[in-house]
């Protein structure tokens, strides 16, 4: 199982980390449908993975709850990438096993990797962060609540098989996580 995705139109965040507030939930202006290069999508020069939340966090918390925003004085890196945590536990138990909390795809969004047509140089999956399911303890994120809801009513294992397959022959030894590519979900 591979980590990480590219992507060449995506919906991200128009103001730069260092603009943008602790909190990664944006306001309707912060976000833009742009057409962008795959390290305007996925480059570590662009902040954390999923814009600083804390993966670990997905864990212990309900289905019905928003993400948790992790903390820059708490970082662990994988490779060229940074994983922020609200707790220095959750920052110990993923130095321990971080394949176990790694984002499935990425971060991208789960229902576009397994049903949308894609290829390697036109992926256009961004993803919400408040829009997340723990799959056979495997962290999954989607564009939204209702693509969330649909993949999850449908034949879910089949339909990560077939994702992994695709993302296999896609990107078979690329890592890539996404640091700034958002679904607007406060529009």
């Amino acid at each position: 199982v591979l980590f990480g995705t590219l992507g060449t139109v995506a919906y991200v965040r128009t103001t730069s980390p260092s603009q943008a507030s602790s909190n990664f939930r944006g306001n309707s202006d912060q976000f833009a449908a742009l057409s962008t290069s795959v390290t305007e999508c996925t480059s570590p020069s662009l902040g954390p993975v999923l814009s600083g939340v804390d993966v670990v966090g997905y864990f212990s918390l309900s289905t019905d709850e928003q993400a948790v925003q992790g903390s820059p004085d708490l970082v662990a890196r994988v490779g060229k990438y940074d994983f922020f945590f609200s707790t220095q536990r959750n920052k110990a138990l993923f130095e321990v096993n971080p394949r176990k909390y790694m984002p499935q795809f990425g971060g991208f969004c789960a229902y576009g990797i397994t049903k949308n047509s894609w290829t390697a140089d036109s992926l256009d999956l961004p993803s919400d962060p408040d829009a997340w399911r723990i799959i056979d303890g495997k962290l999954y994120l989607f564009k939204s609540s209702s693509y969330l809801e649909e993949f999850v009513a449908g034949d879910v294992e089949t339909e990560l098989l077939g994702g992994y397959k695709r993302w296999g022959e896609s990107f078979y030894s690329t890592v890539i996580f996404n640091t700034d590519c958002f679904w607007n979900w406060e529009a």
